[in-house]
């Protein structure tokens, strides 16, 4: 049976939003009065990336050390990286589909692909209404109370 699966640009992984948050992080890491020791610094851009999720990669950051032993401290630049911002918004609000229905023509694959979606919305919706319906039901206490009668 052919397959078809989309990539919607949510779930892309060469697509992503824009890094203004983590700019922001990082911005507020570089204005501190008090510079950041180097495990500090590493584990504040750790944090930031970490909350930057897939917006991390479309900056650039390089971190300076400055002294030795205990008092070693480290400076943070950092720049965005064009290139693979001008990617991710040239790809911003695109789908692929993906198959292996090579000898079909791309708006039949689309509609199938479409009309596959609905099918199974309809069986997700359908296996719920039947969820809730056994769920609610009081016919099961009874099936256990006639047992524990006869048994």
């Amino acid at each position: 049976m052919p397959k078809a699966r989309i990539v919607s640009p949510k779930n892309d992984p060469c697509v992503a939003a824009s890094p203004r948050n983590y700019l922001k992080a990082l911005a507020g890491l570089t204005s501190r009065k008090r510079p950041l020791k180097r495990d500090e610094l590493h584990q504040a851009i750790g944090a930031a990336k970490k909350e930057a999720g897939r917006d991390a990669r479309h900056v650039k950051v390089h971190v300076t050390l400055h002294g030795k032993g205990k008092t070693q401290t480290a400076t943070l630049t950092y720049r965005p990286d064009r290139q693979t911002l001008r990617v991710a918004r040239r790809r911003e609000g695109r789908s692929l589909l993906r198959t292996n229905m090579t000898d079909s023509d791309p708006v039949k694959v689309w509609e199938h692909y479409l009309d596959l979606t609905e099918i199974e919305q309809a069986f997700k919706e359908l296996k719920e209404s039947a969820s809730r319906r056994t769920s609610s039901s009081h016919s099961w206490p009874m099936v256990c109370r006639s047992r524990s009668r006869h048994g």
